[in-house]
C-alpha cells in the first residue's frame, strides 16, 4: 500500500494574495485624505471670504465716484441691500448680499459724502469712503 501525501507544494502556498488592498493601507490613505481636507477647507474659507468683501468695498468705491458728480444741490441719505440700485446716483448699482448705507449732505455749501458697506457673507469687514477717503474698520484694505 503506498501512501499518498494529500498536501501538494505549489509555488504561491504561503504568500498572500495580492489582489487588494490591505486595512493598513486604507487607513494611512484615508488619514492623508483627511490632513490635506483639513488644511484646505480653512484656506478655502479664507479666500471666498476675501472675494465677498472685495465686491463690498468695489460697491462702495464706485457709489462714492458717483456722489462725486452729482450736482451740489443733492441731499439724501438710503440704505439698499443688493442686489438692487441706489436710484438717486447714476448708474451705481449694489451686488448681492452687500448693505450700504449713502449719505449725502451740505456742509457750510459745500457737499460732503459717506458710503458705508459690508458684505453679509464677507469677513465682517466694514468699509467707509468719506469725502474720497477710504477706510476699513475690521480689516485691512483689499
Amino acid at each position: 500500500m503506498e501512501h499518498r501525501n494529500r498536501w501538494v507544494y505549489t509555488p504561491d502556498a504561503g504568500r498572500r494574495s495580492t489582489r487588494g488592498f490591505t486595512i493598513v493601507e486604507v487607513l494611512v490613505t484615508a488619514a492623508v485624505m483627511i490632513v490635506i481636507t483639513a488644511l484646505a477647507v480653512p484656506a478655502y474659507n479664507r479666500i471666498r471670504s476675501r472675494i465677498y468683501d472685495a465686491a463690498a468695498l468695489s460697491d462702495v468705491v464706485n457709489t462714492a465716484k458717483g456722489l462725486e458728480v452729482l450736482d451740489n444741490t443733492v441731499t439724501f441719505t438710503q440704505m439698499v441691500r443688493g442686489p438692487g440700485r441706489i436710484t438717486r446716483v447714476p448708474g451705481s448699482r449694489v451686488s448681492r448680499d452687500v448693505t450700504l448705507l449713502v449719505q449725502r449732505r451740505l456742509v457750510r455749501g459745500r457737499p460732503t459724502y459717506l458710503v458705508r458697506g459690508k458684505h453679509r457673507r464677507g469677513s465682517g469687514a466694514t468699509y467707509l469712503c468719506r469725502d474720497g477717503q477710504i477706510y476699513a474698520i475690521g480689516a485691512r484694505l483689499l
